[in-house]
């Protein structure tokens, strides 16, 4: 069947450019890569290394995404979400300036509508077409990646009538190094059960094109983001906020941009009569300076505290998109601390440890063929 090159591309090498290259957070609840200022360690001759990667999709198995999408489709009438998000962060805590490090970000979001899944895979795999069926074809995509030096601190504002109040605040100095930001729209029909035609436009800001092939010279940002969080304690009960890219902005400078219309003008077949295609473009190609705005991303978590035990329901979000969770941690005599953790809207279930200054988690949502992952890995070593 008709290879979708102008999809495929971009669904699984941008997951596969987000999914690794990096491994943060410490073992706590939620899904997303988020650098919480309130957990600084405020301790002079230490160093804090965290890692994290999360990669997940409601489409394909991961397996199946990597392997040109041979395998099983998760079929479901709403838009299909696929997140790739890690970063890496190391640091130390120095009394006069709070907390100063090195992290490395990288992301992508890509919402995608079912009827688009559903060519691609229908084309991926050569099954036949219902002939006369029309695809509404939608695909965004936002992401990217960057070096960066954290500045951050948290603070106690209110200590009274039993309530125990943080704020913290952190700044990252950014080097952006790649992106991608633009949607692909159109439509198609089947005209033979081995065949269709489309039309599709685009508006596509990139420092790698992923929708055809297009050599480009490279780009490169400086940029900013703030981060906030707070928490509110009282008895055996604390709220948390955390909210990054509060404000973020990445400044490119002669970034590649297409506006361009892609047809099914040129056809042709392989040895099993499958139809392959050569899109026919035309449009604008040009560079431009461009700011790109981060996706804000943010973390709303109450907790209750047992004796050595604590209960923990929140929700993680991103590009409009939820992730409610929920986690109980139990603290063994041995200084072990093992969590539980459950997310609902991709399914993951994980199990987080902590030992004395390391702590690891793994989530997944099947362990034998899972479609999303998420990993962390950390600690904190006293000098």
């Amino acid at each position: 069947m008709a290879h979708l090159n102008l999809y495929s591309k971009i669904f699984t090498t941008l997951a596969i450019a987000a999914g690794f290259g990096l491994l943060t957070v410490p073992a706590t609840a939620g899904t997303l890569s988020l650098f919480n200022p309130s957990d600084i360690i405020k301790e002079n001759q230490t160093v804090e290394i965290n890692a994290q990667i999360l990669m997940t999709n409601d489409a394909f198995s991961l397996e199946v995404l990597f392997n040109d999408l041979e395998g099983s489709l998760n079929e479901q009438d709403d838009n299909y979400d696929a997140i790739g998000d890690a970063r890496f962060d190391i640091g130390s805590y120095i009394d006069f300036l709070g907390y100063v490090g090195y992290t490395h970000r990288k992301e992508v979001v890509m919402p995608t509508s079912s009827d688009t899944v559903r060519l691609l895979y229908q084309a991926s795999n050569d099954l036949d077409l219902d002939i006369g069926e029309s695809y509404d074809l939608d695909l965004k995509m936002e992401g990217f990646a960057a070096h960066g030096i954290m500045f951050a601190n948290n603070f106690s504002v209110y200590q009274e009538n039993g309530w125990d109040v943080n704020i913290g605040i952190g700044l990252e100095l950014l080097y952006g190094v790649e992106m991608q930001d633009g949607y692909v729209r159109g439509n198609a029909i089947t005209t033979a059960v081995n065949d269709y035609d489309f039309n599709m436009q685009s508006n596509y800001l990139y420092t790698e094109n992923y929708l055809y092939d297009l050599d480009v010279e490279s780009s490169h940002a400086y940029g900013y983001s703030t981060h906030l969080s707070i928490q509110a304690a009282y008895e055996n009960i604390s709220f948390s906020y955390v909210m990054n890219d509060l404000l973020g902005k990445l400044y490119w400078k002669d970034l590649p941009y297409s506006d361009v219309f892609l047809t099914s003008g040129t056809k042709s077949y392989d040895e099993n009569g499958y139809v392959k295609y050569t899109p026919v473009i035309s449009g604008v190609e040009r560079t431009k300076d461009y700011t790109q705005t981060l996706m804000q991303k943010w973390r709303l978590e109450a907790k209750y505290t047992f004796e050595n035990a604590t209960l923990q329901l929140g929700n993680d979000r991103i590009y409009g998109i939820n992730m409610p969770y929920v986690r109980y941690q139990y603290t063994h005599e041995n200084d072990l601390t093992v969590g539980y953790n459950y997310e609902t809207k991709f399914g993951m279930f994980g199990v987080d440890m902590r030992f004395q200054n390391y702590h690891f988690s793994i989530h997944a949502d099947d362990l034998i063929d899972p479609s999303g992952m998420r990993a962390s890995l950390g600690m904190h070593y006293t000098f």
